[in-house]
């Protein structure tokens, strides 16, 4: 059969209606024009008559039904085409085109393109059903293109592209519902593969990304990413990095750069470079430290005390860990008092409170009293959204535990006994400094002490023995020292005085003989002990003197009268005496010389030679 290359037959339920295209090729259309209504004449001859005036359209515009359309209907029968025909630089409104190609600035309007058609380089609008077809350099507007048709460089504006049609371009739309974006319903769709899914709401899908059996609404999925699995990404919300939504998950107002997210919800959130899985995550801000307890830089921390840190938000309890069963450094929460060569073993592991923003451990042994000790909280710590703690938290300066040691104290030199100095000196040594107290009989305006020796002056004491003298040193931490017993010490600050002067010798006559040697012992007696060495030099009554000697530490001072020629006593006495040297123990030097009441002849009856005209 000949078939002209321009022309269009058009079979509708309305009618038959035949239109001239393209002026410059009227007048070769119509040397064909004759067979080819003969043939069909021929093939619809068991027909009614064309009674509403289609032929009569022939050479006019198709853009409304001609007007004995809606009255009688001939009765034409189904008509197989070997060949498409063209359709070019012609409006088509409310009618039906199949198998035909319509091309170059050709309107389509209230009708149906079907079986095998072409549309190039044309609009497609106003409810117009595109079906099984090709489309191409063209605009679609409020009409569905279905059933396997392709769309190729064409904008689709409030359409829908369904039962597996197909955008050219690199992009595949399958079984699924486009609306209302730039393609559709403000959306583009680009190098990408849309199937059973919804992209909706100003969503952009783009770059070899994948939309599988999800919705889209105001979302933004590029960079090679998937969206599948019955899930949701909405709320202005960017897809993108190589991600991955799967399982059911959600993704609203947020931002995901090379992420998995499997089964979980990612909401108001950021997130790169992970895997968030079955959990919900409603926001993206890293937790921080909030405080510890005790607080950096706190002192005299009890030795007993748990240690806690609190968070900015509540915390995913599994993450907060310690070590519990030695004292390396493990877990995420550690305390150390050698910058974290080795760490506190606490307990147990710790204790969630406050809503899971504090987090307490309790050492299995108390703390080392006046040590310093720090705490660290690792990037392991996260919130129940995933959110790890960017960076490490280490207290600046740590916490000092409380001196629960009392100060040791040593006698370093003793109060020298006996003393003369009725304000003796006293020197100990301390381990720690503090405040002194003074117990016993002594006192002193000496009330602070210094680490090592210290040397303390008691306040005036009086002539006696002391030995009941105590001294404590209490720390800055009130720990009190064991009472330091003073030595027992005498203040004695009287000189000796002679206090008698007797003899051992027997009572009789003692003559000068130059055959014989009359000797006559004498003793002075002192108040005191002197010391020895110490003497005196006494006079008697025969003008003789003789020095008197203490030959050991003691009271007593010894000499002994030679009788010389002439020497007479009735009864012989110490008439004077000088002092050589004489002191007590306690360094009191004899000053007087003031003959004692009992002498010599106190006691004895020691005549010497004539006796003197007694």
């Amino acid at each position: 059969m000949g078939i002209p290359l321009e022309g269009i037959l058009h079979f509708s339920k309305a009618g038959v209606n035949f239109s001239l295209v393209k002026e410059k090729m009227k007048s070769l259309f119509f040397l064909f024009l004759i067979p080819v209504i003969a043939l069909i004449i021929n093939s619809c001859a068991n027909s009614k008559e064309d009674t509403s005036g289609a032929i009569a359209q022939i050479n006019q515009t198709l853009d409304q039904p001609n007007f004995k359309d809606d009255e009688v209907n001939p009765n034409i029968p189904n008509v197989t085409i070997d060949i498409c025909y063209l359709i070019d630089n012609t409006n088509i409104d409310n009618s039906t085109v199949d198998n035909s190609t319509i091309t170059d600035n050709s309107s389509i309007k209230n009708s149906t393109v079907n079986n095998c058609s072409t549309v190039a380089r044309s609009t497609v609008e106003n409810s117009s059903t595109i079906e099984n077809s090709s489309i191409s350099d063209s605009t679609v507007n409020k009409s569905s293109i279905c059933v396997k048709s392709k769309i190729d460089n064409s904008s689709i504006d409030n359409a829908t592209v369904c039962n597996s049609s197909t955008v050219q371009g690199g992009s595949a739309i399958f079984s699924s519902t486009v609306d209302n974006s730039s393609s559709v319903n403000k959306s583009t769709v680009s190098s990408s593969t849309i199937n059973t899914s919804v992209v909706d709401n100003g969503s952009n899908v783009c770059q070899q990304s994948t939309i599988d059996n999800a919705t889209l609404d105001n979302a933004t999925v590029c960079n090679s990413s998937t969206v599948k699995g019955g899930s949701t990404v909405s709320g202005g919300s960017t897809i993108r990095g190589g991600s991955t939504v799967r399982n059911n998950s959600t993704v609203c107002n947020s931002t995901v750069d090379n992420v998995t997210i499997d089964n979980g919800t990612v909401c108001n959130s950021t997130v790169s470079n992970g895997t968030i899985q079955n959990i919900a995550m409603s926001e993206s801000v890293a937790p921080l430290v909030s405080s510890t307890s005790p607080a950096d830089n706190a002192t005299g921390i009890t030795l007993g005390s748990s240690v806690s840190v609190t968070f900015s938000e509540d915390m995913d309890v599994t993450s907060v860990t310690t070590n519990t069963s030695n004292t390396s450094c493990s877990g995420t929460f550690q305390v150390s008092s050698d910058r974290f060569s080795s760490c506190v073993q606490m307990s147990a592991s710790p204790t969630a409170s406050n809503s899971n923003q504090t987090f307490s451990v309790t050492p299995s042994s108390s703390l080392i009293g006046l040590t310093t000790y720090k705490i660290i909280v690792t990037t392991g710590v996260k919130d129940p959204s995933e959110n790890l703690m960017n960076s490490t938290y280490t207290s600046s300066n740590g916490f000092t535990t409380a001196d629960v040691t009392a100060p040791v104290l040593t006698e370093v030199t003793a109060v020298p006994t006996p003393t003369n100095n009725n304000t003796p000196s006293y020197t100990f040594s301390s381990t720690e400094a503090g405040t002194i107290t003074y117990g016993g009989s002594c006192s002193s305006g000496n009330t602070s002490a210094s680490t090592d020796n210290n040397t303390v002056t008691f306040n005036v004491l009086a002539d006696q023995v002391y030995d009941s003298c105590t001294i404590t040193v209490t720390d800055s931490s009130n720990n009190a020292s064991s009472s330091l017993n003073v030595n027992r010490f005498t203040v004695d600050t009287t000189a000796p005085t002679i206090i008698s002067f007797t003899s051992t010798s027997a009572d009789g006559t003692y003559n000068y003989s130059g055959k014989s040697v009359s000797n006559v012992n004498i003793t002075a007696t002192a108040s005191e002990t002197v010391v020895s060495g110490n003497t005196i030099t006494v006079t008697l009554d025969t003008g003789d003197t003789v020095p008197l000697t203490a030959a050991a530490n003691g009271i007593t001072l010894v000499g002994t009268y030679t009788v010389g020629s002439g020497d007479t006593s009735c009864n012989l006495t110490v008439s004077s005496f000088s002092i050589g040297t004489v002191t007590d123990s306690a360094g009191n030097a004899m000053t007087s010389t003031t003959v004692p009441a009992t002498n010599i002849d106190s006691g004895s009856n020691i005549v010497i030679g004539s006796g003197g005209g007694c």
